[in-house]
């Protein structure tokens, strides 16, 4: 009998619970033969799935829904919640995009223009600092500084270089080192300030090319790095075949992994980006770290930026290292065969998997389940999960904002501006300040982008950026 991956395998009814049966629904029929923006991935047990999200129907995906489901009333909510977004208008309107002009053509991408490296490296501090106040990784940097003297740190997607910043503001004694992709070929821009304190060194170069060919032996610290951050990412929009996307995020993903693990000292910490999902292989990734490290660990799901996405992060504390492990993660990356039916966990069955780490993450996922139903809830109703840019600009909250905003979503921006005024030197940075680069951007799309034209009005010294609707 042909080997039949289990991407491609039909899952028997009866594994489903009545809970999920619950959230199907005749209209799942119409989903087309190709993805739209936002596929209803989450949904399960439909025969008429998405070609390119049919491995949601294989046994191991579902095994893994019928274990949350019967154990968890937030996942519960979490499935339903995501099924009513998946079609309402409000959620779809968030992603919504202005048509690109004919002048749009060749031109240079807004984060990839030096011109505007100031309000990208604001935007992107604020997004660090929302995450240091959810799980602390700058507090656990200073007592390491303390305790012992120095703190070395791995930062992989540093660029713009908001959590890199708020480490090296730390303590003169902590040390890092950065990788991004160039700004030409595709990577952010970032101040020059990171590297002239001579306390970073920056790699501009691709993570997978890093992942094959190593460090050099001057970049890696004696006995490793205290930190490591997994934070690369690839938007969507970067690749036009879903498959496509979904393996070379995957490949980035599980390339940084390796580098972590590898490269982290006995007892670090591993400052790794998640994204909620009941992929077998992401459920793996989550079980890799847990198996690996037994100390404190944090989760957040940051609210400034990006409320309504899957995105969160979890603070590992505590490695202990297994080669095995990591040589498993190696040859997985450097594989060119796709990585969706990779087994990075050695148990004989996935229902061995979820009895042995399913307990654990529970407690990880289930916030942040709970978190993104809020959110989506919140949008769905009419109402919004992110401050306007006067708001943003001005580190004040408007009357509207009061009124329409997810109050989490404020209280975390109050959060967040107070966390930036206890640093030990002021980080954020404006348009108009000395030694940054001026002129103006022929750029596709200002960013952040919220379906608002940008304005700039200056204000003493600084200039601030003010969404026009």
């Amino acid at each position: 009998m042909a080997y039949v991956p289990p991407h491609r395998r039909q899952a028997p009814q009866e594994q489903q619970p009545e809970e999920v049966i619950a959230s199907i629904s005749d209209d799942d029929a119409a989903i087309p033969a190709q993805c739209g923006p936002r596929c209803a991935e989450w949904i399960l047990g439909n025969a008429r799935r998405c070609p390119q999200h049919a491995y949601l129907d294989s046994p191991e995906t579902v095994a893994i829904a019928v274990w949350f489901s019967s154990r968890s009333t937030v996942f519960r909510r979490w499935c339903k919640t995501r099924r009513r977004a998946e079609t309402n208008p409000e959620v779809q309107n968030c992603f919504r995009r202005p048509p690109a002009s004919s002048n749009d053509r060749g031109a240079a991408r807004w984060d990839s223009c030096q011109q505007n490296v100031a309000p990208l490296f604001n935007r992107f501090l604020r997004y660090a600092a929302d995450i240091d106040v959810g799980v602390g990784y700058v507090g656990r940097a200073a007592k390491a500084v303390a305790s012992k003297g120095s703190f070395t740190f791995l930062d992989m997607g540093f660029a713009p270089g908001g959590m890199t910043a708020l480490l090296l503001d730390v303590d003169d004694r902590v040390r890092g080192v950065g990788v991004s992709l160039a700004p030409e070929a595709g990577g952010n821009v970032f101040p020059a300030t990171l590297e002239s304190s001579g306390r970073f060194v920056a790699i501009q170069d691709d993570i997978l090319a890093v992942a094959k060919n190593g460090f050099r032996a001057d970049v890696v610290p004696v006995g490793g790095f205290d930190l490591a951050i997994v934070g690369i990412t690839i938007s969507g929009s970067n690749q036009s075949d879903e498959s496509e996307h979904a393996d070379l995020k995957d490949h980035l993903h599980l390339a940084q992994m390796e580098l972590a693990l590898r490269h982290v000292r006995p007892g670090g910490m591993v400052l790794m980006r998640m994204h909620l999902s009941i992929r077998r292989l992401e459920t793996q990734m989550l079980g890799v770290m847990l198996d690996r490290f037994r100390g404190r660990h944090a989760v957040t799901k940051p609210l400034t930026e990006f409320a309504m996405r899957k995105t969160y992060w979890v603070l590992f504390d505590g490695y202990e290292p297994d080669p095995a492990s990591t040589d498993t993660l190696r040859n997985t990356v450097v594989s060119a065969e796709p990585v969706e039916d990779s087994t990075l966990v050695p148990f004989e069955s996935i229902d061995a998997f979820l009895e042995a780490l399913g307990p654990r993450m529970l407690p990880i996922v289930e916030p942040v389940w709970a978190q993104q139903s809020d959110v989506l809830d919140w949008i769905m109703s009419g109402k919004r999960s992110r401050l306007c840019g006067r708001c943003r600009a001005t580190g004040k909250i408007c009357r509207a904002c009061t009124c329409y905003v997810m109050p989490a979503v404020a209280r975390a921006f109050l959060q967040v501006s107070s966390r930036l005024a206890s640093t030990k030197h002021p980080l954020l940075m404006y348009p108009d300040s000395p030694g940054v680069a001026r002129g103006r951007c022929r750029s596709r799309r200002p960013h952040p982008s919220s379906g608002a034209t940008w304005n700039h009005r200056s204000i003493g010294h600084a200039t601030l950026l003010i969404a026009v609707p």
